[in-house]
């Protein structure tokens, strides 16, 4: 089997044949690592699959419920529960329309059939009630559409951040991921994931109080990742080059950067590509066209300036349904070969 080269066919004077004649055949790129493009595409190296969870179809749930969240004490974290349609099983991603000063949203799972639970962190020294009733979005996501992994994390030292690696099996790499722990502990959240590299998952635990903490063991973990879900699409993958400014100490903060290709209206998680010592991620959204909000959380007495990175940006370009409706699409898990398509140059983008 030979390497190609382009040779001009003498039969044909105004085309060429990428070929030297060998009888075995032909490669067009010789290894999965070598750079390779069509039609003028940027060359790249072989795209990564779409996973154990190719071609896995169901139906996503986009809901727009009414939350009126009650107090949450200084220094620690508390599950509240809302009536969302949701089956056991099912992963939930969730997005507060605004941002609260000192609060974030650092868990989501369901709770029992039709309730979602949703772990609020207090970063301060003062108890905080998150803003009175607001319509939050939630993404419900059937369970075939995800990924569950037995893990036991190791203990949190107190007022700690800190980020640890699990192999979870049919992750594929470069994805977006987002992660549901299957109970909730007071004090603790989890504030970022990643994907490391395929079939590794780095989770960001955060530890809101003055004791250590030990993650219960053995519990199994629920994760969606994905790099695109067609039909409609319902949700696409993205990064973007983000530079964030310095975070205050002992609290949240809300940063903004334009990101092309984000919809007003559009729901969003991100997944910072490094784990930063005692800095997490406690929300994000679109809070207008092209504009991604990210929540920073700080814990500890120290400003810190998160550093100059390419983030993952998980969207679902649907627009949010109005107060108290639903938007159910038909989706199947195959967008990675597409995107493999439009990245190699094979097809244009959409």
């Amino acid at each position: 089997m030979g390497i190609v080269t382009a040779t001009v066919n003498p039969n044909v004077p105004t085309t060429s044949q990428i070929t030297n004649g060998d009888p075995g055949g032909e490669v067009v790129f010789p290894t999965a690592t070598t750079p390779g493009a069509f039609f003028g595409g940027t060359p790249i190296v072989q795209p990564a699959s779409q996973g154990s969870l190719r071609g896995v179809a169901g139906t996503i749930t986009v809901q727009a419920v009414t939350v009126t969240a009650t107090s949450v004490a200084p220094n620690t974290t508390a599950e509240q529960t809302f009536t969302v349609t949701a089956a056991i099983g099912a992963f939930v991603i969730a997005q507060k329309p605004t941002v609260d000063a000192g609060i974030s949203i650092v868990g989501a799972r369901v709770t029992t059939t039709n309730t979602v639970g949703l772990t609020y962190a207090n970063d301060t020294a003062a108890t905080i009630t998150p803003t009175a009733t607001q319509t939050y979005t939630f993404e419900v996501i059937p369970a075939a559409m995800t990924i569950s992994a037995t893990l036991s994390p190791s203990a949190v030292g107190p007022n700690v951040f800190a980020e640890q690696l699990f192999t979870v099996n049919g992750v594929p790499a470069g994805s977006a991921v987002a992660v549901n722990k299957p109970t909730a502990q007071a004090g603790l959240g989890i504030l970022d994931a990643r994907v490391v590299s395929a079939g590794l998952v780095g989770i960001t635990f955060g530890n809101f109080t003055a004791a250590t903490i030990t993650p219960t063991a053995s519990e199994s973990y629920l994760f969606f990742a994905s790099a695109e879900v067609d039909i409609a699409p319902v949700f696409k993958a993205l990064t973007a080059a983000l530079t964030p400014v310095s975070v205050a100490a002992n609290t949240s903060a809300e940063q903004t950067f334009t990101v092309p290709g984000l919809l007003a209206n559009s729901q969003v998680f991100v997944n910072k590509p490094s784990a930063t010592a005692g800095l997490g991620i406690g929300g994000a959204r679109v809070s207008a066209a092209n504009t991604l909000a990210i929540n920073f959380v700080n814990n500890t007495a120290a400003a810190i300036i998160p550093p100059a990175e390419t983030y993952t940006v998980g969207f679902f370009p649907g627009a949010a349904p109005a107060a108290g409706s639903t938007t159910s699409y038909n989706s199947q898990m195959a967008g990675s070969d597409h995107a493999a398509l439009v990245a190699l140059g094979l097809v244009a983008a959409p």
